[in-house]
């Protein structure tokens, strides 16, 4: 009697777990196989004062829609102006396509691509405007990256002397520049080293560097330095740009060419006009789809997010439709855009889930398929790309985990049938003796 009422409470639990342990099991491996959210960051591209305030206000509702779903996490618009606001290489010159950022990324992609000469060619233009004249301070940010492209691009002609000419100057505009083992050789690493050795013996001033309001960021040659006021000892002579940053001040800049000991004393004057938000860039900077593209890929590196979306809005007859755009910043190529129409404020809500379903769906796409298509991505016919979906792998089909569930229980029932003897009385009745220590628990 007691082994029939085993038998039947066992019958009971294997029925039980045949049924729940599919679905533990499914769960289990979705919280163990599901991808993580992909960070990017929302800009608004206007082309004029009226359309940049109902864009800015559409940021966070669409930002709200995309964080509903697993497949990104966008940063919030505070978090961006905060790493970017106080840069002047952002606010000064990528966001107005100023200085050297762009061309220096025009150049290493040239360099990855091994078109040495190209990518010399490239540098060279852009140095040639950047210090024409009527050039500004604002012009050369980024001329220490530059430098050291130069260098490895002659080190790759194997021309060392050239390549060492290049890495003094970079020393000499940052005596304390170090550069990364991740991403330059050992080689280079001790070319850059020699490099530094030589800049100590050129002669030294002292630079301070003041201003009528104090707390100015100060930013030498691109490099933040420290704030006003500011005194630099052992700094190496010769010329150097200074850029001064302070909240709520026009941005100060100037050019020196430091000898003996050198004062700057910078009159900041009120920005009436107020910063504009880091998130908001300009349509007549961007007006073509690789444009797009090159600015997604220096924010994306900038903010270290895979993928940039430009939120815009454009008229056409009597409507307006709003435009999402995401670029995968790794390969440089554009999504098809998500476009929805509105005819009015009340619309907001339903245009903005319209495209973040667009966008979660984009989201998905897997741009490393076949990199070979995306060669050419700075031509604006080539640059609309989808790729392909990622295959979804068997781990994370429900199927495989209903028939993983299934086996485990059938295992469960047929160990319990072996011990209940089947259900069944048994007229003979058999002694075992078993002598050794007891088995471990699994």
């Amino acid at each position: 009697m007691a082994r029939e009422v085993c038998v039947r409470l066992l019958s009971i639990f294997l029925i039980f777990a045949l049924v729940i342990s599919p679905v533990y099991l499914q769960a289990g491996a979705a919280a163990l196989s599901g991808d993580p959210a992909v960070p990017c960051a929302i800009f608004v591209v206007v082309s004029d004062e009226a359309s940049a305030r109902p864009l800015e206000k559409s940021i966070d509702p669409l930002r709200q829609e995309l964080l509903k779903s697993p497949s990104l996490a966008p940063l919030s618009p505070q978090a961006i102006d905060e790493k970017l606001r106080d840069n002047p290489q952002t606010t000064e010159g990528l966001l107005s396509r100023k200085g050297l950022a762009l061309a220096y990324h025009r150049a290493k992609g040239q360099y990855y691509d091994f078109d040495f000469e190209g990518a010399k060619k490239t540098l060279d233009e852009a140095l040639l405007k950047a210090s024409g004249p009527g050039s500004e301070a604002v012009d050369r940010l980024g001329i220490i990256e530059v430098h050291l492209l130069y260098a490895l691009l002659y080190r790759a002609d194997n021309n060392e002397s050239r390549a060492l000419d290049y890495m003094r100057e970079a020393a000499r505009l940052d005596p304390t520049r170090v550069l990364s083992e991740y991403q330059y050789s050992p080689k280079t690493r001790e070319l850059f080293e020699k490099a530094q050795g030589q800049v100590r013996s050129v002669a030294k001033s002292t630079l301070k560097v003041e201003s009528d309001i104090g707390g100015a960021s100060v930013w030498i040659n691109g490099v933040l330095q420290g704030k006003t006021p500011l005194t630099l000892e052992n700094f190496p002579e010769g010329r150097h740009d200074i850029v001064l940053v302070h909240e709520g001040m026009k941005t100060f800049y100037t050019t020196i060419d430091l000898h003996d000991s050198f004062r700057v004393q910078a009159p900041l004057k009120r920005d009436f006009r107020g910063r504009a938000s880091s998130f908001v860039l300009r349509q007549e900077n961007l007006p073509a789809v690789s444009d797009q593209i090159e600015m997604a890929t220096l924010l994306g590196h900038f903010l270290d997010v895979p993928k940039i979306i430009f939120l815009s809005l454009e008229e056409f007859a009597w409507n307006k439709r709003v435009i999402a755009r995401m670029i995968d910043v790794s390969y440089r190529v554009s999504y098809a855009p998500a476009v929805a129409q509105i005819e009015n404020s009340q619309d907001a809500p339903y245009v903005m889930n319209v495209l973040a379903q667009k966008l979660i769906e984009d989201a998905k796409v897997s741009m490393g398929e076949d990199p070979g298509q995306f060669a050419e991505r700075h031509q604006p016919e080539e640059v609309i790309l989808l790729g392909s979906r990622d295959k979804k792998s068997i781990l994370k089909k429900p199927i495989f985990w209903i028939i993983t569930g299934a086996v485990v229980a059938g295992l469960g029932a047929g160990i319990g049938v072996a011990v209940g003897g089947g259900g069944s009385e048994s007229p003979s009745s058999t002694s075992v003796s078993v002598s050794g220590p007891a088995p471990e628990s699994p």
